[in-house]
């Protein structure tokens, strides 16, 4: 029974996380999946050569980083395109291995900061983007002071599993649910992929 305990834990949390989805309570969880879904575009756009303007999330969970495209084909398109969804599950996957190692806390921080610096050099200077950062590096920095190793497992494990949900969800509600409610996709990451390889 105890090799078990690992996986009933891991529903454990995915149940708790899916049923208080919606709520006040997942807000902030909910913009954090923001950054990192908006993240994978940023590292993609930046790795292909592709000039960043701008970085944006919003407290109402939207986001976007604009670019200008460097020797565009469709491949690249299609790559930046899809790396909000893609880069989610990336992440998603980084933070839940590192949860039991012994680089957790490096993983921790570093997600962080990076969002800080992204946010302090392509957000604008009084942006809720920018305060988002500082206050995750803020709560990040308390939690490593804190020095609990079972907070700082169960902080990723949430931030992991959330991030999974995002990707799923979020690629749900742009096309299938979209679809049902309203008779067609609504703009998204999903429409623009569609739009550009002519695949629903």
């Amino acid at each position: 029974m105890r090799k078990y305990q690992p996986i009933f834990r891991a529903l454990a949390l995915l149940i708790i996380i899916f049923v208080l989805w919606n709520t006040i309570l997942l807000k902030p969880l909910h913009i954090f999946t923001v950054y990192l879904h908006e993240l994978g575009h940023f590292v993609t756009a930046k790795i292909l050569g592709y000039q960043v303007l701008n970085f944006q999330v919003e407290y109402n969970e939207s986001g976007f980083v604009r670019y200008i495209p460097k020797n565009p084909s469709l491949l690249k398109t299609v790559l930046v395109g899809s790396a909000g969804y893609m880069g989610s599950l990336l992440f998603a996957v980084m933070i839940l291995k590192s949860r039991k190692s012994k680089y957790r806390r490096a993983v921790l921080l570093s997600f962080s900061i990076i969002l800080l610096i992204i946010s302090l050099v392509y957000a604008k200077l009084f942006s809720f983007t920018l305060f988002f950062s500082v206050l995750l590096t803020a709560v990040v920095a308390l939690i490593i002071k804190l020095n609990t190793p079972p907070l700082e497992i169960l902080v990723l494990e949430i931030v992991g599993y959330s991030s999974l949900i995002y990707a799923i969800q979020d690629t749900f509600v742009d096309t299938v649910l979209a679809s049902i409610l309203y008779g067609k996709e609504i703009q998204s990451d999903a429409y623009g992929l569609a739009a550009v390889t002519f695949i629903p």
